[in-house]
């Protein structure tokens, strides 16, 4: 398998990740499911994992201000592009 076709595949798991974190079962609102929607179609189009851990941790940091409870499915996704950014860091 080339490397251009490990890399492609590797993206398609990435993103299959994304999605199933953001419907897994649990009490959210309406609000915060389109929020998750939102946050898995930006990452979608982007390339770079560090923008989409930005963009959570700004979504994250707005739930914080407000004195909301931030969702677990949001908590997850944080986790998850933390690791991918230190991961494509080492060069993996």
């Amino acid at each position: 398998m080339s490397l251009e076709n490990t890399e492609a595949l590797e993206m398609e798991t990435q993103q299959q990740r994304y999605h199933e974190m953001a419907w897994s079962e649990g009490a959210m609102s309406q609000t915060m499911k389109a929020e998750i929607v939102e946050i898995n179609s930006r990452i979608e189009e982007a390339e770079d994992p560090r923008e989409c851990y930005q963009l959570v941790r700004e979504k994250i940091r707005t739930h914080e201000l407000r004195g909301e409870a931030i969702p677990d499915d949001l908590r997850r996704l944080e986790r998850v592009l933390l690791t991918e950014c230190n991961a494509e860091s080492q060069g993996r």
